[in-house]
C-alpha cells in the first residue's frame, strides 16, 4: 500500500469535503421546475448551490451573469490551488483562465470582443494564435508548470480525457459532469481527484449560468411581445 505524505492527505481530505457539498440530481430537478429567472434565482439560494450566486444582482443581465460567474470560477480555482505547494500551485492557478479561452480565440482571428470580456480576460493574444488554438496552448503551459514528472503524467492524462469530452470545444454541462464524476472516483492521486472535482464544479457552473441566461433571454422575448 502506498503511504501518502501528510500534504497530499490534506490535499484529498479537503477536496473531498469540497466534493460532497456539491448539489445532486435532486436539487437539479427542483430548479428546473421555475421557469422565470427571479424565481430561479431565490430557489438555487436554497440548495449547496447558493455560494455561487452570491451577490449576483438580480437585475443583471446575460452578460452580467457570464462576468459573474468567472469570477465565481476563479475565486473557487484559486482557493484550491492554495492547499498546495508552490510547484503545484502556479499550475492549478492557470485553470483560472479555461473559460477564456474561446473568446481569446475569437480576439486572436480579429473577431469583436464579447460584451462580458473584460480586460484583464484577453490575456496574451498572441498565445491564441500560430500552429496551435488556444486550448492546445493553454493545456502545454498547465503542463510545463508541474515540475514533477508522476505528477505532470496525472495531469496530462486527465486533462486529455475531459478536453475530449467537449471534442476540443466547450462542452456541455451534463457529459462533463458525467465524466468527471466517473474520474473522481478513479482517480488515486491527488492531482487526478483535484482536476476531476474541479471539473464537476467547471459543469456546475456552465449548468447554472446556461439555466440563469435562458431564463433572462425568454424573459426579454417576453417583454418585448408585451410591449408590441
Amino acid at each position: 500500500m502506498t503511504q501518502r505524505s501528510p500534504a497530499s492527505a490534506y490535499v484529498l481530505a479537503r477536496i473531498h469535503a469540497r466534493h460532497g457539498l456539491r448539489a445532486g440530481d435532486a436539487d437539479w430537478a427542483r430548479l428546473a421546475a421555475h421557469r422565470d429567472y427571479h424565481g430561479y434565482l431565490k430557489a438555487v439560494a436554497g440548495t449547496p448551490l447558493a455560494p455561487f450566486v452570491a451577490n449576483l444582482p438580480a437585475d443583471a443581465d446575460i452578460h452580467g451573469v457570464e462576468r459573474h460567474m468567472r469570477a465565481v470560477w476563479s475565486v473557487y480555482v484559486a482557493d484550491i490551488a492554495q492547499w498546495h505547494g508552490p510547484d503545484v500551485r502556479g499550475a492549478l492557478r492557470r485553470l483560472i483562465d479555461l473559460p477564456a479561452l474561446p473568446a481569446r480565440g475569437y480576439l486572436a482571428r480579429g473577431e469583436a470582443q464579447p460584451g462580458w470580456l473584460t480586460a484583464p480576460e484577453t490575456g496574451d493574444l498572441d498565445a491564441a494564435s500560430g500552429d496551435g488554438s488556444a486550448l492546445t496552448v493553454w493545456r502545454t503551459g498547465v503542463l510545463r508548470a508541474l515540475p514533477d514528472r508522476t505528477v505532470r503524467q496525472v495531469a496530462k492524462e486527465m486533462l486529455d480525457e475531459l478536453i475530449a469530452v467537449g471534442d476540443g470545444g466547450v462542452p456541455h454541462a451534463g457529459p462533463l459532469r458525467a465524466k468527471a464524476q466517473r474520474l473522481f472516483r478513479r482517480s488515486r492521486h491527488p492531482m487526478g481527484r483535484v482536476l476531476a472535482h474541479l471539473a464537476c464544479v467547471a459543469s456546475d457552473l456552465l449548468e447554472l449560468r446556461g439555466e440563469l441566461c435562458v431564463r433572462l433571454a425568454l424573459g426579454d422575448v417576453g417583454a418585448r411581445e408585451g410591449a408590441s
